[in-house]
């Protein structure tokens, strides 16, 4: 098996705090090998996962090339060798280590081979306690769990001989300068006790695939309309059974015509993600398409 090393050291770190976040930030240097990376871990007080952001500098430009992997190490969990990863995003799929479901592998190539598409999430579980492990990630990458517990994510590579694969050239994007480009990637991490409680990886991934997104206006006037809407005037679309996980629902909207709109619900939810003993039943919601067509209208005209 082929192991990663480190690819540079840390030089100096600072922690900063709020009473709704703390907040540390690592930067890495090594001036002898032009290597550097910055990472900002963020805790909050009301969200279970743990928010990793790596900025990782252009890659040197070395003989052959390098491959630079970001990994986790939850320490004394006995996977049994078996991980699970995202299939498109949607239901996560089994993965076990050098093994394939419908025929044998024989392979010598022992990290390509137990390479996966990691779109959302990739997860692992402690075969006796049941506690998982999550990371979520903002991106497709390629990954993989060795060493038991392991997770590891292709954060980014360059390489400067063709690996002969088709494309007949080397992997190098050069950016702007021909030095590199440099690669920011958020994960989040969080446990999860499957005996007690859901996993919220679907939560998660609805805040990835649908973040904040800010407004800007010139030249505003405050007009004498409340730009507050009464939470009285809302609606609850989503139902579900009582005692049961909160439907991960999706909605998508695609403006077609004037006061026509395109709506798209999906549950995401997957039954990997449920506590222990749950069944696909527990995994329904229904949708009053009533109440949301009511919400939308409301939150467009304030009343």
């Amino acid at each position: 098996m082929q192991y990663s090393v480190p690819y540079v050291s840390v030089q100096s770190y600072d922690v900063q705090y709020s009473a709704f976040m703390q907040q540390m930030n690592i930067y890495y240097l090594d001036n002898v090998n032009k290597r550097s990376a910055r990472v900002i871990m963020r805790a909050f007080a009301k969200n279970p996962a743990i928010e990793v952001e790596v900025r990782l500098d252009p890659i040197p430009a070395t003989a052959t090339g390098t491959e630079v992997t970001v990994n986790f190490f939850p320490y004394n969990m006995d996977t049994n060798n078996t991980f699970y990863t995202d299939s498109s995003a949607m239901e996560m799929q089994k993965r076990q280590l050098n093994q394939r479901p419908s025929w044998n592998l024989t392979t010598h190539q022992n990290v390509s081979a137990n390479y996966y598409p990691i779109n959302q999430a990739i997860v692992i579980q402690d075969e006796n306690t049941k506690l998982g492990f999550v990371v979520t990630n903002d991106r497709s990458q390629g990954g993989s769990v060795f060493d038991n517990s392991r997770v590891e994510l292709m954060h980014n590579r360059r390489l400067f001989l063709d690996d002969e694969r088709g494309v007949d050239e080397p992997l190098s994007e050069n950016g702007t300068f021909g030095n590199g480009i440099t690669i920011q990637a958020t994960y989040t991490v969080h446990f999860v006790d499957k005996t007690k409680t859901y996993s919220k990886q679907r939560f998660q991934q609805l805040v990835i695939d649908d973040p904040l997104q800010y407004s800007f206006a010139f030249n505003y006037t405050i007009s004498n309309i409340t730009s507050d809407l009464p939470l009285e005037h809302l609606h609850h679309p989503f139902l579900h059974s009582p005692n049961t996980v909160p439907p991960p629902i999706k909605i998508v909207t695609y403006p077609l015509a004037r006061n026509t709109i395109l709506l798209r619900v999906a549950n995401i939810g997957d039954l990997f993600d449920y506590p222990a003993n749950s069944t696909l039943s527990d995994t329904v919601a229904y949708v009053d398409l009533n109440a949301l067509a009511k919400n939308f209208f409301a939150q467009a005209n304030g009343n």
